[in-house]
């Protein structure tokens, strides 16, 4: 029997700091400018990357460049009216990270939409910290979900 292999593949580097994680329940800032919260990590892999379950800070401890992402669904916050608007945006060390926000105008009671995003950021000087905040206290948040994945 004669077995041939099949043609090599391309080779490069693996992401070896990864982060993934989640929160399904739905939660409602206390105040405008609050981080969001992620009450589970799905997957960790490497020590690049550091999350407490609960919080919302996500701590990027080695210098290097990273890929961001989140997605969320959204829906107004009980004893809002109609319309609210709601935005999101990632923050590194409490700066807004530019290109980041999501918004999505809620124009009738239980109206769903989906607010989704990403950025790469660069470290210059570890810890940095990435938060995701929301813009006003008048919009729910469920389902969140934050992948952070270490590029360099």
């Amino acid at each position: 029997m004669n077995v041939s292999t099949g043609a090599t593949g391309a080779t490069g580097v693996i992401a070896t700091n990864v982060l993934s994680a989640i929160n399904s329940a739905e939660q409602t800032p206390a105040a405008a400018n609050e981080a969001l919260v992620f009450n589970t990590n799905r997957a960790i892999v490497g020590t690049g990357i550091q999350h407490t379950a609960g919080t919302g800070d996500f701590v990027l401890n080695e210098t290097g460049t990273y890929a961001i992402s989140y997605d969320t669904t959204t829906s107004d916050a009980a004893g809002t009216t109609p319309p609210i608007i709601a935005t999101l945006s990632l923050e590194q060390d409490g700066v807004k990270i530019q290109g980041s926000s999501s918004s999505a105008t809620i124009a009738t009671a239980n109206q769903a939409a989906t607010l989704a995003s990403n950025a790469i950021v660069t470290v210059a000087t570890a810890p940095s910290t990435i938060t995701l905040v929301a813009g006003n206290t008048s919009a729910d948040y469920a389902e969140l979900n934050m992948t952070i994945i270490k590029l360099d």
